[in-house]
């Protein structure tokens, strides 16, 4: 993708409230074009997967990647939009409802045909495609981070990339589980992107 155009969809993106910033959403950008590049799947469709998608800021970076490449794709933007989120050193909080918000957004920018909204809990659904691309950016906590990925761990295809976001010394859950991924004897995955603390790792098993 062209730097120009890459740089419209990380602004446009932008516009909605989140915790990407424009760099990590940059990254998100390129994932999507990469694992657009690296689809085997008979059917030609990209099947994203996103657990944690608030108000949609992440997920309007990834739908108008889609559509500016013209792939044929669908992002199950799973959350239960309870305003439940995860902050600094484990803490948690409680806000507000985010469900309108996000459907407004993904309406706003035309993105319906690409996105899926999905109000659960991760561990609460079935998703039974080869998934291309996840992002686990829910709650925090280590047992958290560790049953979203678990839920899809199977279903994620060779080559397939996994992007965590907040990895940072500030959430020690992520950092903790990323780390026992990626440091584990013959581990099954390696770190190939980091941007700030968006964090990408490849499948290579």
């Amino acid at each position: 993708m062209k730097p120009l155009a890459r740089s419209s969809l990380v602004s446009r993106a932008a516009e909605i409230e989140g915790w990407f910033d424009e760099i990590e959403l940059g990254l998100l950008v390129d994932c999507v074009t990469e694992a657009a590049l690296r689809n085997r799947n008979p059917s030609g469709r990209l099947n994203i997967v996103e657990v944690g998608s608030h108000k949609g800021r992440s997920t309007v970076a990834m739908g108008l990647t889609l559509a500016a490449l013209s792939q044929a794709g669908t992002i199950y933007a799973i959350d239960p939009h309870e305003g439940v989120r995860s902050g600094r050193n484990d803490r948690i909080y409680k806000g507000g409802q985010t469900y309108h918000d996000f459907l407004d957004n993904i309406k706003r920018f035309g993105l319906e045909e690409f996105v899926r909204c999905v109000r659960s809990k991760a561990t609460e659904t079935r998703i039974e495609v080869p998934i291309s691309l996840i992002l686990i950016d829910a709650l925090h906590l280590f047992e958290n981070v560790s049953e979203d990925f678990r839920h899809f761990e199977k279903s994620i295809v060779r080559k397939g990339l996994i992007a965590f976001h907040d990895y940072r010394e500030e959430f020690p859950g992520v950092v903790e589980f990323v780390n026992s991924l990626i440091r584990a004897e013959n581990a099954p995955y390696r770190k190939i992107h980091q941007a700030h603390s968006l964090i990408v790792l490849e499948n290579v098993s």
